[in-house]
């Protein structure tokens, strides 16, 4: 695994390094000239497909937030390993919230398509891998909502990987996820197909980092549908004492 994540790094080095004009004409492609925008920017099934992805995303953040809560205090232990949730909530935080987010799209200062003087707007186009200082914040490198989508496809992952017999239908379907999640920012003009490429690249690389750290493969069969049930059914009653105990 680490070997083939390896090659995609080095895949993408090559490939935007020494062809930096791919970006710009796969972005060309969702361009209209006459009109000087993005005509799928404001496209209504797009936006909603991408409201549900992102509500998705932050359903997955909420659950993992009460599921880790009760791991750590619950006496005795859950069914579903604290370390499931502790992967989770570390992917989440380290990934799409301070890599991302708080370092990158913060700092780089890659104007996005539709601000670039190639697509209308007031900026220069910068490679990549090239920092500039075109952006004062939320800039273009590299995608927040293609990180997201893959930290909610390799959680998705986890969380079925003991629940299906087609693991490689399992995979082509997530892998479907993120590029319909990450394909939509090119489309609508917020990022250019490497800022997506390095996002998705990036989470990877964290999500195999971290599960190596926590030896997950250790706990992966305990990944059940009855433990949630049987942990969610004990969050319930817990909440419920909790909720006479301050009543009363």
């Amino acid at each position: 695994m680490t070997g083939r994540i390896a090659a995609c790094w080095l895949a993408a080095f090559f490939l935007f390094g020494a062809f930096p004009g791919i970006d710009l004409w796969v972005s060309g492609l969702f361009y209209d000239p006459a009109s000087s925008s993005f005509p799928l920017a404001e496209n209504r099934p797009l936006e909603f497909l991408r409201n549900a992805i992102w509500n998705a995303a932050e359903i997955a953040t909420l659950v993992a937030l009460i599921f880790g809560t009760f791991a750590l205090l619950a006496t005795p232990a859950p069914a579903i390993p604290g370390r499931i949730w502790a992967f989770a909530l570390l992917f989440i935080f380290l990934g799409p919230l301070v890599l991302v987010n708080g370092v990158l799209k913060t700092y780089w200062g890659r104007a996005r398509p539709a601000d670039t003087d190639v697509f209308g707007g007031p900026h220069p186009f910068t490679p990549a891998w090239e920092w500039a200082g075109n952006c004062a914040a939320n800039c273009s490198f590299v995608s927040g909502e293609a990180a997201g989508v893959t930290c909610l496809a390799i959680l998705l992952g986890v969380a079925f990987w003991n629940r299906v017999r087609n693991r490689r239908a399992l995979l082509v379907a997530l892998g479907a996820l993120i590029v319909i999640g990450a394909g939509m920012r090119v489309m609508k003009g917020r990022h250019y197909l490497s800022d997506a490429v390095w996002a998705v690249l990036l989470m990877v690389t964290l999500a195999h980092w971290l599960a190596a750290r926590l030896r997950l493969q250790e706990v992966m069969d305990r990944v059940t549908w009855s433990g949630l049930r049987a942990d969610g059914a004990r969050i319930v009653a817990a909440a419920k004492n909790w909720g006479q105990t301050w009543r009363g």
